[in-house]
């Protein structure tokens, strides 16, 4: 994820369409700043794409792990992440990342 003053520029990543791969999505300066660590996440795919979380998303102290596969060639998909803080009004941010599926 990158920042421009207070825009939010989501990454991008290519994938050839036979791949499953694994993506992170890391909220380590967020944890930090608010003193707070999560305590759940969603993989929010677009809807109706043909693209499925292979296996469990993985949720870390500040990093969440998921693996994606099912893209198909000539077609981007944005995905995000929905992290949900351990606070006693838990905050929740989305941090989206660009799937652009490429025969390689």
């Amino acid at each position: 994820m990158s920042h421009t003053g207070n825009l939010y520029v989501p990454k991008r990543y290519w994938q050839d369409p036979n791949e499953t791969k694994r993506y992170r999505w890391n909220f380590s300066a967020w944890c930090t700043v608010a003193g707070t660590s999560l305590v759940s996440a969603d993989i929010l795919l677009p809807s109706g794409s043909p693209l499925e979380i292979v296996g469990s998303v993985v949720v870390g102290s500040n990093i969440v792990t998921a693996y994606i596969r099912g893209l198909v060639s000539g077609a981007q998909y944005t995905v995000t992440c929905r992290a949900t803080t351990a606070e006693a009004t838990p905050q929740v941010l989305d941090r989206s990342i660009i799937l652009i599926a490429r025969d390689f």
